[in-house]
């Protein structure tokens, strides 16, 4: 557009001093005429011509003067009377004044104008004249071009965009459309299917409906089995004699068996072969197990012992005697320690080092009966109980390790003071769900951080025995009635009570194990499904010691006379 702008300005100046030249070979053309084509030339003074005898020399008309444009104004109105004697005077004064051409050309042109006319070149510079009048006109021309110059920007440039609009722009060029897409040729049609081929398919999707409908009865039925059907008996699936009943004990273990004795611990699978094991020495030891992870403490002892499927972890040996140990399916570990008057709850990492401990008295808050840590183990669960005269206090206090329990007294988070009432049980169900079993009834607490009451479930019998996994809690109370001597009641994990049921099986010992409800004497063992259902009532051949669920329909039943694992038909 600049450039275009400077050819628009260049043709101009062209255009103006060619009008300029023929105006001034005009005047040229006069002065010839007037002198008798004589032209004064540049450089000498103007030569006045001798009038002839007998005639005097009259100064030319003012008229004529200023017509030219060359010769300045000497006459004004008046000075026709003036005598005769100071005419030739007065025009050796006028003759003085005459303007040569060559001095016209040479006349300075305004600053003004030249700024205006950068792009024409010396030759045209000079070659341009100059009149009175086109001074005038400069002069007007640099005052409009000064008052510009205080005028805004924006304003100083609203002509130019005004002749930038006026050129005419070349229209745009429009894309030529799209041809259309030729039309998809039409599918041939199939030929109809011939008899044959029809009788073919439809034997084959009456086949393939069949199969379906065998392997959905199929499913139901191998379900029904295994969750409804009453077993009659059971068969050994493996079998081990060599084992050390009386000092060595078992434990399921996520699938596999954590065997542990007075001087050694290991890990066996399903088939009971080894897959390691490791010595210490230890008076009583008791095993606790979450997940993958173990810890087996010398009861009123000073030792612990951290181990995982894959061997031992860690090891601590405490100042004081150990009275209990838990440990959280992330492998940290809890232990309440008696120190004779004072008691103490020292936390403890995988590896066996101490993470914090904390001091107790039987003052406040009492003595403490149980510990139980979250999933994530970032939450300690302790159950106090303070006895004075005849009245017994209950405390169950949490303790959070993380950084919400950083600005607590002693870390502890929230706590509840149950009067009149024994809570010697406590366990925490998964990272935000507890349960706390009173000597009437259980509460439930939630929370990941600071946990609080959610629910409390309140009997009017006498609790016999309480039993729990992840997703259940389970009472028995004892019956009046001869043929039913116990009634036992399951809940969910928040509460909701599942079924109530009946049974008169004389059991030593009742647990859940795998979702399963395991009760058991000596000669009789009972299996009760989630649902209440039970699935077989029977004896075994032996002494029941202990019996534990570690896979489907896959159980370690221990015997006075050695190992085994069964399955129930």
């Amino acid at each position: 557009m600049a450039n275009s702008w400077n050819d628009f300005r260049r043709e101009k100046q062209k255009k103006r001093l060619e009008e300029e030249k023929e105006r001034l070979a005009q005047a040229q053309k006069k002065l010839e005429e007037k002198s008798g084509g004589d032209v004064v030339p540049a450089g000498e003074p103007p030569v006045t011509p001798e009038p002839e005898k007998g005639e005097e020399a009259l100064p030319e008309s003012p008229e004529k003067e200023a017509d030219t444009g060359f010769v300045r104004e000497s006459a004004k109105p008046g000075n026709g009377d003036t005598d005769q004697a100071d005419r030739p005077e007065k025009q050796e004064e006028e003759q003085g004044k005459t303007i040569s051409l060559q001095e016209l050309l040479e006349e300075p042109v305004p600053p003004t104008e030249r700024a205006s006319d950068e792009d024409q070149s010396p030759e045209e510079e000079a070659e341009e004249p100059v009149k009175p009048r086109q001074k005038e006109e400069r002069a007007q021309k640099a005052r409009e071009n000064n008052s510009r110059r205080r005028e805004p920007r924006q304003n100083r440039q609203a002509p130019a965009r005004q002749e930038r609009q006026k050129t005419p722009r070349a229209p745009r060029q429009e894309k030529p459309p799209k041809p259309p897409k030729p039309p998809k040729p039409p599918k041939p049609e199939k030929p109809p299917l011939s008899p044959r081929a029809l009788r073919r398919r439809r034997r084959m999707m009456f086949r393939l409906l069949l199969l379906l409908a065998v392997l959905a009865a199929a499913g139901a039925g191998l379900y029904y089995r295994m969750t409804q059907s009453t077993y009659s008996k059971y068969k050994v699936v493996h079998n081990s004699e060599q084992e050390d009943i009386v000092s060595t004990r078992y434990e399921p273990m996520n699938g596999k068996i954590l065997r542990y004795s007075q001087d050694e611990v290991s890990v066996v699978n399903s088939s009971l072969v080894s897959q390691w094991s490791a010595v210490y020495d230890m008076t009583n030891p008791v095993a606790d197990v979450r997940g993958k992870h173990a810890v087996i403490a010398d009861k009123d002892g000073t030792t612990l012992v951290m181990v995982d499927e894959s061997g031992i972890t860690g090891m601590a040996t405490t100042s004081y005697a150990i009275v209990k140990a838990c440990v959280s399916k992330n492998g940290l570990v809890a232990a309440i320690l008696d120190g004779g008057g004072d008691t103490w709850i020292n936390f403890y990492s995988t590896d066996g080092s101490l993470i914090a401990e904390n001091q107790t008295t039987l003052e406040d808050p009492g003595y403490p009966l149980d510990v139980a840590l979250s999933d994530n183990g970032s939450i300690m669960m302790v159950t106090y109980q303070f006895v004075e005269g005849s009245n017994t206090t209950s405390y169950v206090a949490f303790y959070n390790f993380g950084q919400v329990g950083q600005n607590s007294d002693d870390r502890i988070v929230s706590g509840y003071t149950y009067d009149n009432k024994v809570v010697p049980q406590i366990e925490c169900l998964d990272s935000s769900r507890s349960v706390a079993f009173r000597d009437d009834g259980f509460v439930i607490y939630t929370g990941s951080q600071i946990p609080g009451e959610s629910k409390t479930v309140e009997v009017k019998k006498e609790i016999v025995s309480t039993f729990f996994d992840d997703h259940n809690i389970g009472l028995v109370f004892k019956n009046d009635t001869k043929d039913r001597l116990y009634t036992m009641e399951v809940y969910s994990s928040s509460g909701e009570l599942k079924f109530t049921k009946d049974f008169n099986v004389p059991y030593t010992t009742i647990k859940m194990s795998g979702g399963y409800i395991l009760m058991y004497n000596s000669a009789q063992l009972c299996l009760i499904n989630g649902d209440g259902k039970q699935r077989f009532l029977g004896g075994v051949d032996g002494s029941i010691n202990d019996i534990s669920k570690i896979g489907m329909n896959r159980y370690l039943l221990v015997l006075d006379t050695g190992v085994q694992i069964i399955r129930f038909s």
